[in-house]
């Protein structure tokens, strides 16, 4: 993303998978480019280039499992990244 006009938010931005229909909060996803959205109200968007998820013991199955599945559907995205919160790891997809 060096060199690129990319734009970070945190989990108040929602993402919308059209493929398959999910709406979900990312801990952190960031937009390269122009951000698309589904309305006027700029508060959901369907085109990450990258999103990170902060597990913890209560979403890390989730995040890891059903939701990667999911998001694998977003054609912009370039990365996945799972951060553990409760040991040194970090995994990049």
């Amino acid at each position: 993303m060096k060199g690129k006009k990319c734009r970070a938010f945190g989990s108040g931005l929602r993402v919308h998978i059209p493929k398959n229909s999910l709406h979900t909060y990312p801990d952190i996803s960031i937009f390269c480019g122009d951000i698309k959205t589904t309305d006027d109200k700029f508060d959901t968007a369907t085109n990450p280039t990258v999103i990170i998820e902060i597990l913890s013991p209560s979403t890390r199955d989730h995040d890891k499992g059903r939701k990667f599945r999911l998001c694998r559907d977003i054609e912009s995205l370039q990365q996945y990244i799972v951060i553990d919160s409760e040991e040194i790891m970090v995994e990049k997809f």
